[in-house]
């Protein structure tokens, strides 16, 4: 029995040796190293379609020139209810008032002086007092100071004149404006450019002088012929004799001379 056993066991052995392993399939385990290959490669795709949906920094809408006249009332009533006599543009520095030692904007010198002359600032003139903020905050500068240029812009050109008036530093002499400033850049030059204003007058913020800075060569030409009694400019050549009514220049077509 012993010996039967072991007899049997020495069988199986053999049996195991003589069967040989399986090879490796070389096929399968490209195609478990591809797979794994296309799936990093998946894998960084779907991360760089990721990084390049995720939204840069945000970017905000400026309304522009056109866009920002209609929410602009030039015929607003000043607080004694009367309808302003105009625009007052500005442009100066901060400065200290020497009675108080506060810092006065230029913003709060112009509104002050339109006050006692029955004009308006452009951040008084807005039909919903809101619509500045609503385009300004949380803006960066650029932005922002892109808002009031595309504004002054627009109550330059909307401006209906005759006289434009502006509150300018004492320092500046005729139109030799600060560099930089909205005034200097765009609001004079949309001003030179408006044919309903005749004349761009400077005031001086110490006194009630006020500086000629410019005035049309129309307007000019108007006050010229006022002085010599004509009430427009003369017309150049021959003048024309009256013609009788029902009088034709033209001869009637399919008429010919005899």
């Amino acid at each position: 029995m012993h010996f039967a056993g072991l007899c049997l066991a020495w069988t199986l052995s053999a049996l195991i040796r003589a069967v040989p392993l399986p090879e490796p399939n070389h096929d399968y385990a490209h195609a478990l190293s591809h797979r794994h290959s296309e799936s990093n490669s998946h894998t960084s795709s779907s991360l760089s379609n990721l990084e390049r949906r995720t939204p840069t920094a945000p970017t905000y809408y400026i309304p522009t020139v056109e866009e920002t006249k209609p929410h602009l009332d030039l015929d607003k009533k000043i607080a004694t209810g009367k309808k302003n006599k105009g625009v007052l543009f500005y442009s100066g520095p901060s400065e200290q008032d020497p009675k108080t030692g506060k810092m006065i904007t230029y913003q709060d010198r112009a509104r002050d002086r339109a006050a006692r002359t029955g004009r308006i600032i452009l951040e008084d003139s807005w039909k919903d007092m809101s619509y500045p903020e609503r385009h300004t905050a949380g803006k960066t500068p650029q932005d922002e100071k892109k808002f009031w240029i595309n504004s002054s812009k627009a109550i330059a050109q909307k401006t209906t004149g005759p006289v434009a008036k502006v509150l300018l530093p004492v320092d500046m002499k005729g139109t030799e404006f600060h560099n930089g400033t909205i005034w200097k850049e765009h609001e004079y030059q949309e001003l030179v450019d408006n044919e309903h204003v005749r004349k761009i007058v400077k005031l001086n913020p110490e006194n009630e002088k006020e500086e000629l800075l410019l005035e049309s060569e129309f307007h000019q030409m108007m006050l010229a012929c006022a002085d010599m009694n004509f009430t427009e400019p003369p017309r150049q050549g021959k003048r024309r004799s009256p013609r009788t009514p029902g009088h034709r220049s033209r001869k009637p077509r399919g008429l010919t001379n005899n």
